[in-house]
């Protein structure tokens, strides 16, 4: 039993360590494209041109407010690209055939997962100080906190991360992605708190604000909210992450439930 544990671990280390190695060869297009034009175009859209030209005389604090929740087009399209590998292999190349028969298919997902949570996590890292830099005092930060801010972040990169494995486990192939975003993605982004947060929500339409807290990107917007501006009126960080993980791990079992289903493995 413990030689089988710590062979499986070898083996996942070594697809771990393929995947940084592959990533190695591209990561300055990623770092380029999502750690910094990205967050550049999205602080001048949403942190300076929409809220000055839709508000009156809007405060930092309503700015930062708004502008927070535009991280999910950051993390969540980098989930989708760093994991579309994954239905390019089973259509086409089909090395998942020689992973899962030197490893537990569960652990090659987990591994998956994982990585590509890594790799999303550093990479939003750089989203908000970018945007400090550049929308400087309208950037509000009184109540600003580090911790907080990783611990919601990298939550969000774990969930975002299995669930888009999950989606690519589901989807019959290549062709149905543009379908997938445009009937769920697109309206969970949307609706996840992009530019209004739950509280405003709720304050509108009760049932509305309750039904949202199915969306498990509300929980990261809110999160980022709450660690950024402070206020209480945004979901407290406790409850943000931990709905967050459990979001993380309902979406893990459905990939690997949809995975056996796709491939019938053992």
């Amino acid at each position: 039993m413990f030689d089988q544990i710590k062979r499986n671990l070898y083996v996942f280390g070594w697809f771990l360590y393929r995947d940084f190695f592959i990533f190695s060869k591209n990561w300055h297009r990623v770092a380029i494209n999502f750690g910094l034009f990205i967050p550049v175009s999205l602080t001048f859209c949403f942190g300076y041109i929409l809220p000055n030209s839709n508000m009156i005389n809007p405060s930092p604090e309503q700015i930062t407010t708004f502008f927070v929740g535009s991280i999910l087009w950051t993390l969540f399209p980098l989930a989708f690209v760093l994991n579309i590998d994954l239905l390019y292999d089973l259509e086409h190349d089909r090395f998942i055939d020689y992973q899962i028969s030197i490893l537990n298919p569960r652990l090659i997902l987990i591994e998956k997962i994982f990585f590509s949570s890594l790799i999303a996590f550093v990479t939003s890292c750089l989203f908000y100080p970018v945007s400090r830099l550049l929308l400087g005092s309208y950037f509000y930060a009184a109540h600003f906190s580090w911790p907080a801010l990783l611990m919601v972040l990298y939550m969000g990169s774990l969930f975002c991360a299995a669930f888009n494995i999950f989606v690519l486990s589901f989807i019959e192939s290549t062709k149905k992605t543009g379908i997938f975003w445009m009937r769920i993605n697109n309206p969970m982004i949307s609706l996840g708190g992009l530019f209004i947060p739950w509280y405003v929500m709720k304050i509108f339409s009760p049932l509305l604000g309750y039904f949202i807290l199915l969306n498990p990107l509300i929980y990261l917007t809110e999160g980022l909210r709450r660690a950024i501006i402070g206020d209480v009126v945004f979901l407290p960080i406790w409850l943000c992450v931990s709905m967050l993980f459990l979001f993380m791990i309902f979406f893990t079992l459905l990939a690997i439930y949809f995975f056996k289903k796709k491939i019938d493995h053992i």
